[in-house]
């Protein structure tokens, strides 16, 4: 069974209609039941882990397809009750399309997974790829509503 976390953002700067200004990522991420956690775990500390690497970084959790500026997934596939295999992509909405980085695994060796596990895990999926750190700290430093290239 193959679960899917997406930390959901589409490209566009600017505000929405409605003059509601666009998010930076827009984060819409469960476990998949298999993994034996809370699926609001990983989300969380996917949000912890991005606040640490791109302070300032205006990350929302909401439905899919909602604007925002970069559009971030994990395909996660649990591997047994002590180990989940995840694989992060993103996507600027811009010409250079969707990028993927590399399988990260978290094993338990001594026990089933924990939620305390989760926080390295999310770390390990979003510097997996040293090409998503520049993208996060741009957007985390551009001012609203403009899209750094």
């Amino acid at each position: 069974m193959t679960g899917y976390i997406a930390a959901r953002c589409l490209a566009p700067a600017g505000a929405e209609a409605g003059g509601a200004q666009v998010p930076d990522v827009r984060l819409d991420c469960r476990l998949p039941q298999a993994a034996g956690l809370d699926p609001e775990a990983l989300c969380a500390a996917m949000e912890q882990a991005l606040a640490v690497l791109a302070p300032g970084l205006r990350v929302v959790r909401d439905a899919p397809g909602d604007p925002a500026r970069l559009r971030l997934a994990v395909a996660l596939t649990p591997l047994s009750d002590r180990g989940l295999s995840g694989q992060l992509a993103w996507d600027r909405g811009d010409t250079e399309g969707p990028q993927t980085g590399p399988e990260v695994r978290l094993q338990a060796m001594d026990s089933t997974l924990r939620p305390g596990m989760l926080p390295g895990f999310a770390q390990a999926l979003l510097t997996s790829d040293p090409a998503l750190l520049p993208v996060l700290q741009a957007l985390a430093d551009a001012p609203p509503g403009y899209a750094k290239p």
